[in-house]
């Protein structure tokens, strides 16, 4: 089953270039007495890629958003509590909080008129320490890669416009970051970053955590399914596949989060092209995130440096979004059309 996903993640189509192309010129064409064109700076930019994505002569329109939050167990924060400050159940609470919707991610996604799903990676069952295991077998990867793989079908056979996605997990800053660092060959001292708070001996220890981790997959950072399945970890596993599917589907896709980019840079080597479908919705403060971003060439449609995850600057990005669909549709005085 590997194979045969990993094989169809070669079928990524690009957006809509040409018709992005004549969205953009008749804008710069456009004068009124309300906004010059350019105006709408980054806005203009995520609007169309929008419509790039859905590459449709149709007024531009998000209508159907999900937020989808992938939430991991990982075994490194087990062994080496240290590494974080969050409690041992955090990820099973957070799954439950938002559940019964008591979460403030969920009053967030009401306000922004975005549905949301959590979805269970392996809650409960944590991988192995990654600095001295495989975080999972082989059975076990392509299953987590079928999980993704479904999601991203399901989104896309329901009719999905835009999907939000979010990471939740103890110690996913540590996984995330060394999946990172071994890809972009960033040394584990200048990879770390403080995650949820912690102090300078816990820093130290999730260094060495991390360095002995990427020693073992030092010859694999060519492969991102053998980095993933060795030193990755369920959660994003099912998000790297995920994305990539949701390219192949033509789905487009704001990612929000360390893991979750961790996940797409995985994806990108996976899928040729699939980043074009993608946009990442905020930059955090940890190292290894702007080295992602680098290597995706992306850049964030917010500057607010949040690091609490969820998909939370992502789903504050949807409206922001929506509104640059109006003024664009405004401004081109049709509903949208590029004729």
């Amino acid at each position: 089953m590997i194979e045969e996903i990993l094989s169809s993640f070669s079928q990524v189509a690009p957006p809509d270039d040409a018709f992005r192309q004549r969205v953009a010129q008749q804008l710069s064409q456009e004068r009124n007495a309300t906004a010059a064109p350019g105006s709408l700076g980054d806005l203009q930019k995520a609007a169309l890629w929008f419509a790039a994505c859905h590459g449709s002569s149709a007024p531009l329109a998000v209508k159907q958003v999900r937020l989808l939050i992938v939430a991991g167990d990982h075994g490194a924060s087990h062994e080496h509590p240290e590494i974080s400050t969050l409690p041992a159940d955090f990820p099973s609470d957070t799954f439950r909080v938002i559940q019964s919707g008591d979460a403030p991610i969920v009053d967030a996604c009401r306000s922004a008129g975005v549905s949301l799903d959590i979805v269970d990676a392996n809650l409960n069952r944590p991988t192995a320490d990654v600095s001295t295991h495989d975080a999972m077998s082989a059975e076990d990867f392509s299953s987590y890669l079928e999980q993704g793989y479904n999601l991203a079908n399901e989104e896309a056979d329901s009719g999905t416009d835009l999907v939000v996605l979010g990471d939740a997990g103890r110690g996913l800053t540590t996984v995330a970051a060394g999946v990172i660092a071994t890809i972009c060959s960033v040394e584990p001292v200048k990879a770390v970053g403080r995650g949820s708070g912690i102090d300078d001996d816990a820093w130290r220890t999730k260094v060495a955590v991390m360095r002995d981790a990427m020693y073992r997959v030092r010859d694999d950072r060519g492969d991102p399914s053998r980095v993933l399945r060795r030193i990755g970890s369920p959660d994003l596993v099912v998000m790297a596949s995920f994305l990539a599917q949701c390219a192949v589907r033509r789905t487009p896709v704001l990612v929000d989060g360390l893991g979750s980019l961790a996940a797409a840079l995985c994806a990108h080597m996976m899928a040729p092209g699939a980043g074009a479908w993608w946009m990442v919705a905020s930059q955090s403060g940890e190292p290894t995130h702007r080295h992602a971003l680098k290597a995706l060439h992306a850049t964030p449609l917010l500057q607010m440096n949040l690091c609490n995850g969820l998909g939370a600057a992502g789903v504050m990005a949807v409206p922001l979004l929506e509104h640059a669909c109006r003024l664009m549709n405004a401004k081109l005085g049709n509903g949208g059309g590029a004729d």
